[in-house]
């Protein structure tokens, strides 16, 4: 009999997953009894930061992995595609550890622990890169042994933008894989690096792409990949686009889906490399290598967590407390959500129960279009805590689609997601027909799917007037139009339609944009007139600024700018306007319709 070297035994992990998938050889068929164990961050709602727990449960699983002698490799990943890993969960730091040192010392003996326990792990570690590798989540990316990314994946650091510095491991890790110069700019100006900038670089190993048009796979169409220079001979292969590329590549992602199926190909055939190699050879190299990165971590990890402890009474601080926009690069949300929202998690963090507003919607039955990700999302998670069964629309965003479909589950309520196409009007009446048949009728339609390509009216396409208009304004007439035929004939239902500030005001480059939303507003209020007699109401919900991905691409300056134009000094969350919507469709607001409820702080008035 054997004895057991784990830590714990029988542990049931609450705060990620565990998982022990089959080893495949050479011709993909399952080696008997061998396994690779997945250690899956669990935390996607907000970018797989890691709470205390989970830091817990993250040791005891890489030392029940290193222990069990059924493991070839260990696989280090998070659920969803938008982030492996962000750090610490700034909405713990803000209302726990920030100006409470002591506290903060203790958790990051944790963190300390995590970080040995991959790097004293006696199987090779795969980092399998999902999404964002930030702050935290780029320290223990680095302590594997191997990482394959997504081509989607972004890597970079906390630092002095954010009232911290990367001594939670980087300083030690970063400049052997890139070298000094290379971790000076990151660790300084904590500005992001694409998956193949860091493959160029040296600081991961592959690079798969995650992303489909019609089919087809393609490069990350944000990164330039096309070229290694420009007209002076400065390396741009990696690069993130700007101006008119980078217009033209959010165009492609409208168009695209995401797929992760040839990540888990890349990390399968790697772990099969590893298998057929002599096992006591391979921890022998491994433990060999590592000790580069060990004598680093070793000499310099007690004296790092004494100083973060103590900074958490003065910069970090006051980075946690206060509402932040600054981003790491040029993308809207990037670090706002994942990183740097450290505020916007401690003040915006919802107070009520989960159990909801008790608004009277128990057993209803909703759509929201656009319901996988951003303002979307958190209507459909808001709806079904107050008791709706939910449908949600989406077109390319698979892994986050049923993501939401298991939340609305997990709270009691039966959920739905359907992929189509919110420009074909066959495809949302053929939503609606769905829904009705699975659900039993339909209560709500909650319109939120949109986009934005943005440009002077001089420099837009027709193309790209096209799209916008299509997919925004058409959109919300399909499926208005196809929930009205079931609201009028039931006499009775709820139209709520998300529009933005700006189809109130018009903005400067959105012509498109803005146009296609002063027409749902238009749409929602004459609608409102043809299904008043049949005891159905339909509104509006305009946001200003919420940060979600719609924000993505935005410049810094103008974040900024409309954050000064705020009264009250920041942007609205998701959950904010969830809320607004969650009333509208409750019998609460049974007297009112053809309004246009405004979402923005007080940024036009």
């Amino acid at each position: 009999m054997l004895k057991s070297h784990t830590l714990v035994d029988g542990l049931e992990f609450e705060h990620i997953l565990y998982e022990l998938r089959p080893v495949r050889d050479q011709a993909g068929k399952t080696v008997e009894k061998l396994h690779n164990a997945w250690i899956i961050l669990n935390n996607p709602k907000q970018y797989n930061s890691y709470t205390t727990d989970a830091v817990k449960e993250v040791i005891l699983a890489f030392r029940r992995a290193s222990m069990d002698r059924s493991v070839v490799c260990v696989v280090f990943t998070a659920v969803g595609d938008k982030a492996f890993c962000t750090g610490g969960n700034t909405k713990e730091y803000a209302e726990y550890y920030s100006g409470n040192p002591q506290e903060y010392k203790q958790y990051m003996r944790l963190f300390n622990d995590m970080i040995d326990a991959i790097l004293r792990c006696d199987k090779p570690v795969i980092n399998r890169v999902n999404g964002m590798r930030l702050a935290g989540g780029q320290e223990i990316g680095m302590a594997c042994d191997f990482t394959v990314a997504a081509d989607t994946a972004r890597f970079g650091q906390a630092g002095p933008k954010h009232g911290s510095a990367p001594d939670g491991g980087s300083t030690d890790f970063l400049p052997l894989y890139v070298g000094f110069s290379r971790a000076m700019e990151s660790g300084i100006l904590c500005e992001m690096w694409s998956a193949h900038k860091a493959l160029f670089i040296g600081l991961i190993n592959e690079v798969v792409p995650v992303t489909k048009v019609d089919g087809k796979w393609i490069p990350n169409p944000m990164v330039i990949t096309d070229r290694f220079v420009d007209e002076f001979g400065n390396i741009v292969y990696g690069d993130f686009k700007a101006g008119a590329e980078r217009d033209a590549a959010k165009a492609v992602l409208a168009k695209a889906e995401t797929g992760l199926e040839r990540l888990d190909e890349a990390v399968e055939n790697l772990a099969t490399k590893i298998l057929l190699l002599m096992p006591d050879c391979v921890s022998k190299t491994v433990n060999g290598l590592r000790k580069h990165k060990q004598w680093h971590w070793d000499n310099t990890n007690v004296t790092n967590r004494e100083w973060l402890a103590l900074n958490m009474m003065t910069e970090a601080k006051a980075g946690f407390s206060r509402p932040s926009i600054r981003r790491a690069d040029g993308r809207a949300a990037s670090l706002a959500q994942g990183i740097a929202r450290w505020a916007l998690s401690a003040h915006l963090a919802r107070k009520r129960e989960k159990a909801g507003m008790e608004l009277g919607l128990q057993g209803k039955n909703a759509i929201v279009t656009g319901g996988s990700v951003g303002i979307g999302a958190a209507i459909a998670l808001g709806l079904a805590r107050e008791g709706c069964n939910v449908a949600i629309n989406y077109r390319r965003h698979d892994t986050e689609a049923k993501e939401i479909v298991r939340q609305i589950e997990a709270v009691g309520r039966r959920g739905l997601a359907i992929k189509a196409d919110v420009a074909s009007y066959d495809d949302a009446q053929n939503m609606v027909q769905t829904v009705v048949e699975t659900f039993g009728r339909l209560d709500i339609m909650v319109c939120n799917a949109g986009i934005n390509w943005d440009g002077v009216i001089w420099k837009m396409t027709e193309e790209q007037w096209d799209t916008v208009i299509n997919v925004n304004l058409k959109g919300y007439f399909n499926y208005n139009k196809a929930s009205a035929l079931v609201f009028k004939d039931q006499k009775s239902g709820k139209i709520v339609n998300i529009s933005s500030i700006n189809g109130l005001r018009g903005k400067f480059a959105q012509t498109n944009y803005a146009a296609s939303k002063g027409g749902e507003i238009a749409l929602s209020k004459s609608l409102a007139r043809e299904l008043g007699k049949f005891n159905v109401n339909v509104n509006v919900v305009a946001p200003g600024m919420v940060m979600t991905e719609m924000a993505e691409g935005i410049p810094p300056e103008f974040l900024t700018k409309a954050m000064d134009e705020t009264a009250l000094g920041r942007f609205a969350t998701p959950e904010e306007c969830a809320d607004v919507v969650a009333f509208l469709c409750s019998d609460r607001a049974r007297h009112i319709t053809g309004e246009v409820i405004k979402i923005d702080g007080g940024q036009y008035m």
